[in-house]
């Protein structure tokens, strides 16, 4: 009698959960919830798929972006799309995700990666910061009033050395 019970209290189980992920594939995520996921090791497969498309919402709209915004810092309320994007990607993506956005075609979306890496002092894979250290890609950045085009080289060897870069004049 209780093998019985017990094997059915494990099939209620099975498809309490079962249908859990099938019924949450389709609902949107919140950014507190991408970013628990992000926190904690991906439970199944389903739940990786689904961060990652998670992920590929916010990288989107920074790889139609041909500048790299700095955040606004002012009296009104301006937002910039890409920067709250990046903000999000900073927030929720993993540090093996941020590691293949290095690879990216896009050096807008390979510079907001090192960046979110960076600032969550995350390690960088060395056969990938080795080409982001020769990485001759230019890119516009705005920060405030100042626009400059910069390359993708500099912004790592900024970050890398940053007494170095300081130092000279």
């Amino acid at each position: 009698m209780r093998f019985y019970i017990m094997t059915l209290v494990s099939i209620i189980a099975v498809l309490a959960v079962k249908s859990y992920t099938t019924t949450a594939q389709d609902t949107p995520l919140n950014d507190v919830e991408l970013e628990v996921m992000a926190d904690f090791e991906l439970l199944n497969k389903q739940d990786t798929i689904r961060h990652r498309k998670m992920i590929n919402r916010f990288i989107q709209p920074i790889a139609q972006s041909e500048v790299v915004y700095g955040k606004f810092k002012g009296s009104g309320p301006f937002t910039n799309e890409t920067y709250i994007n990046f903000e999000r990607l900073k927030r929720t993506a993993t540090q093996h995700e941020l590691n293949e956005l290095l690879l990216n075609a896009n050096p807008v979306v390979r510079v907001y990666a090192h960046k979110a890496l960076v600032s969550n002092q995350m390690e960088i894979r060395s056969d990938i910061a080795e080409s982001l250290v020769q990485d001759s890609s230019e890119v516009i950045i705005i920060d405030g009033f100042k626009a400059q085009e910069v390359m993708v080289m500099d912004i790592v060897a900024e970050s890398i050395f940053p007494q170095l870069i300081e130092v000279q004049p």
